[in-house]
């Protein structure tokens, strides 16, 4: 999971504040890595480890000056730092690209020539990725063929935004103006725009399910889709699809952060109190992509406090947007118990995860398939792992009509992929 934050001004305005805050915005997507670069006479760079916080402050502007340039934010550390530099050149990639034989070195010399062959050679690249690169022509920015990777274009006046999510345009007081086709190539100089369709990409995206699930912001908006809008009408077709009988007094509480807002479209679909359960460390990372399980367990235990006063003596629908191994939603069953509450009734707002993603996606790192452990288990087994009194998932065309999405990319839910 990474993030990309761009900006090209033509007026001659710095870009690093822009990009600074851009990234701030874009943290959601990454906590391990995080880098950036601009050019104007000359190309600079700074790299560092963890938060945007933890290696930025303004005062790098007077470092980083230039009226261009790209912000990176990764949670899984590659052997490649993001974004490379070469000579006035700078170059981020959010995913995987596939083709065989594929090097970078390759790609960089194509965008440095331009042209038709660039953009014959853009075209033919395979994979779940987004591309975003500058030199003193301007901005090249793709998509992947299939959508599965987001990418959005922006502008205030003079000045053009490429990033994986519309909130960071926004936080910058930019204004939205799309997301790239699939497939779609986007060349921005000095006086114009070029826009390179594809003609062999699908019309609907193939984004990634996870972009909606869990990954991306609640106030983004991809291929025209409120996130918010599609995790509330998860809950909903959550709740839609409920078979269990719930005795009083129930409530329904989302587990932070990703969870809240399906729980909140489930208590409205089914009728029943929505109330706060926990309060949320916001100071702890996202456990699911946290590399190590004494690291996650140890996060799961100070992230969430149980709210004692709203639980005691209640019957809990506790609604979260996935079980990957187990670990989080364990803990805060136990908490829910250890609070008062009568009893626990866990709704996941997606279907169960039993697969990785094929290699082409280049798209969430979820881990080996022995890992997952809906691969491992039956529901009624993890309910009892989980200590749950019941347990349920959303269907997989219940999550594709929440996402008023067909075509989403999806093989995390799948045997055989």
């Amino acid at each position: 999971m990474s993030g990309i934050f761009a900006v090209y001004h033509r007026d001659q305005e710095d870009a690093f504040e822009d990009i600074y805050f851009g990234l701030y915005a874009l943290q959601h997507r990454g906590q391990e890595t995080v880098g950036i670069a601009t050019r104007q006479q000359t190309t600079r760079i700074k790299i560092g480890q963890n938060l945007v916080k933890d290696n930025f402050d303004l005062r790098d502007g007077d470092f980083l000056a230039g009226t261009m340039g790209i912000g990176f934010i990764e949670n899984n550390r590659h052997s490649i730092e993001m974004p490379i530099v070469l000579d006035d050149a700078i170059l981020t990639i959010d995913g995987l690209i596939t083709n065989e034989g594929f090097t970078l070195l390759d790609l960089l010399n194509h965008l440095r020539q331009g042209g038709s062959a660039c953009i014959n050679y853009l075209q033919s690249l395979q994979g779940g990725f987004a591309i975003c690169y500058m030199d003193h022509k301007g901005i090249i920015a793709m998509r992947d063929q299939k959508g599965i990777k987001p990418l959005t274009l922006g502008q205030r006046g003079t000045s053009t935004y490429v990033s994986s999510e519309s909130c960071s345009i926004e936080a910058v007081g930019g204004e939205v103006l799309r997301d790239l086709a699939p497939g779609e190539i986007i060349a921005v100089t000095s006086d114009k725009t070029h826009i390179y369709p594809s003609a062999d990409s699908p019309k609907v995206a193939n984004v990634c399910a996870f972009e909606y699930i869990y990954f991306a912001r609640e106030d983004s908006v991809m291929d025209g889709v409120s996130v918010y809008q599609a995790r509330y009408a998860m809950g909903e077709e959550t709740a839609r699809e409920e078979s269990h009988n719930f005795e009083e007094p129930t409530i329904v509480i989302g587990a932070p952060d990703s969870g809240l807002v399906a729980a909140m479209g489930y208590a409205h679909r089914a009728g029943i109190p929505y109330q706060q359960g926990f309060v949320r460390n916001h100071y702890v990372g996202r456990t699911f992509s946290r590399s190590g399980a004494d690291t996650r367990k140890r996060d799961v235990k100070i992230k969430l406090t149980p709210i004692r006063a709203n639980l005691e003596g209640k019957h809990v629908i506790l609604v979260d947007d996935s079980i990957i191994r187990g670990t989080t939603i364990h803990q805060t069953v136990q908490d829910l118990r250890q609070a008062g509450a009568k009893s626990v009734h866990v709704r996941i707002a997606s279907p169960p995860v039993i697969n990785r993603s094929s290699r082409e996606s280049g798209s969430i790192s979820v881990p080996e398939r022995e890992d997952l452990i809906a691969y491992r288990y039956s529901v009624e087994e993890i309910r009892k792992i989980i200590g749950s009194d019941s347990l349920a998932y959303l269907s997989l065309p219940g999550l594709k009509k929440a996402c008023q999405n067909d075509q989403l990319y999806d093989p995390y839910f799948k045997e055989n992929h």
